[in-house]
């Protein structure tokens, strides 16, 4: 799983700018991104592998975004992405709206369409499949 980067944060941000980081959940392990620093569009690149049996893919990822803070970081978004959808040996890249702490679902939108507010974009690969 890639996770790209992040567009519209100022919908989710109640201060002009953040210094956001994503935590990825899966039974398969736990990941982070590194802090991308006063910033409302962070671009992270960064690539995790999960691994595990087969039936893990139906455990769906969680993707937590936070607000870098010294004393406590501030959850402002997440998205459930199911893995079990993915066709075999192809990269996927979607963009996913983030839920808001408050409960307010959110819409899944793919790449090629204009992407909404509080969006993040994934890529992700089948094991074994990178590029």
């Amino acid at each position: 799983v890639q996770v790209v980067e992040a567009d519209e944060l100022s919908n989710l941000a109640l201060l002009d700018r953040l210094d956001p980081f994503c935590r990825l959940e899966h039974i398969a392990g736990t990941f982070q991104t590194r802090v991308c620093e006063d910033t409302l569009t962070p671009a992270w690149g960064e690539i995790f592998t999960l691994e595990g049996k087969a039936r893990m893919l139906n455990t769906p990822l969680t993707l937590k975004m936070f607000d870098f803070d010294s004393t406590l970081d501030n959850i402002f978004g997440q998205v459930l992405v199911p893995l079990n959808n993915l066709p075999p040996k192809k990269w996927v890249d979607c963009w996913y709206a983030m839920e808001k702490p408050r409960g307010v679902p959110g819409e899944v939108s793919r790449r090629e369409e204009s992407p909404g507010p509080e969006m993040v974009e994934l890529s992700e690969a089948p094991k074994g499949k990178r590029g």
